[in-house]
């Protein structure tokens, strides 16, 4: 499709340049005699194809910024899934040292050193099965543990509130995952380069009657009001990043009618709301790919 629009901006301005000589050569012939409708009907036939050429390649920017977004959606989710791998098989070899922890405790007969490990361990796996419990969703579950467990190696306190049942949610796991992720990794990111003395991300899902609610919280500095109408362009990056992620978060809410609400504060944190209907009109590509820009900015504090 984008080569298709390329191909015709260069026919428009291979026959705009091919009538400009025409012209020209009509005009030097007849220097000094009148102006006739021949050469103003050449005239507009050359703004009219040059109007075409210039929304040809418009529309080829446009099928290129969509092929980037979509590359790097595909290039985060396959991150996530190595992370949730990473941390899978970072479990699996954790829990064999335990073992093996316990299997000396025991051959020293310290019956006592024993149970007291054996406790604290089990604390750690009940935090990972209340999280799973409150969840309801495989994928969704690992990817708040994914984050759980980095959060937890950069000494940031992580928290999941849900009170929905994600059994009978209409949207998709990998389109979920990639909503909440990208809020919740740029969150981690703004900490990690900015540190407090205790810095927190809180996550809150619940439903009402009619949409359910995302709310995603973190301790960190503010975004700069001058910069917050911007967060959601492609391209645009505090960071020496693609500056994809935002853009992405808005394009998969466009798709299913979603919202999105922020609120910056020096005193209060960040805080992304996002708003999903529950039974939204079904919403082509085409129609909200040139809509991406547009934001719903509030406080919602």
């Amino acid at each position: 499709m984008k080569h298709s629009y390329l191909l015709q901006a260069f026919l428009y301005a291979l026959l705009a340049i091919f009538l400009l000589l025409i012209l020209e050569l009509y005009l030097f012939d007849m220097l000094h005699k009148t102006v006739t409708f021949f050469v103003a009907g050449i005239t507009m036939a050359i703004l009219i194809l040059w109007i075409l050429n210039l929304r040809s390649f418009y529309k080829f920017t446009i099928e290129m910024n969509k092929e980037s977004i979509i590359r790097e959606t595909d290039r985060l989710q396959l991150e996530e899934s190595q992370k949730l791998i990473q941390t899978l098989s970072s479990q699996r070899h954790d829990f064999k040292n335990q073992l093996q922890v316990i299997q000396m405790l025991a051959q020293m007969n310290k019956s006592q050193e024993v149970a007291d490990y054996i406790q604290g361990y089990n604390t750690s796996i009940d935090q990972s099965d209340a999280m799973y419990m409150q969840i309801k969703n495989p994928a969704i579950a690992a990817m708040f543990l994914v984050f759980y467990t980095q959060t937890k190696e950069k000494g940031i306190t992580f928290s999941v509130d849900c009170d929905v049942d994600f059994r009978e949610f209409h949207l998709s796991p990998v389109a979920i995952t990639r909503i909440l992720g990208n809020i919740i990794r740029n969150a981690i990111e703004i900490l990690e380069i900015h540190p407090n003395v205790k810095r927190s991300i809180q996550v809150t899902i619940w439903e009402a009657a009619n949409c359910y609610h995302f709310v995603i919280w973190n301790n960190g500095p503010s975004i700069p009001q001058d910069i917050l109408p911007n967060i959601f362009t492609p391209g645009f990056s505090t960071k020496n990043s693609s500056g994809l992620g935002l853009s992405i978060v808005k394009q998969l809410l466009n798709e299913i009618a979603g919202q999105i609400f922020v609120h910056s504060d020096p005193n209060d944190g960040t805080e992304f709301k996002i708003v999903i209907p529950k039974n939204p009109p079904f919403i082509s590509l085409s129609k909200h790919a040139d809509n991406s820009q547009k934001v719903s900015l509030q406080n919602i504090g």
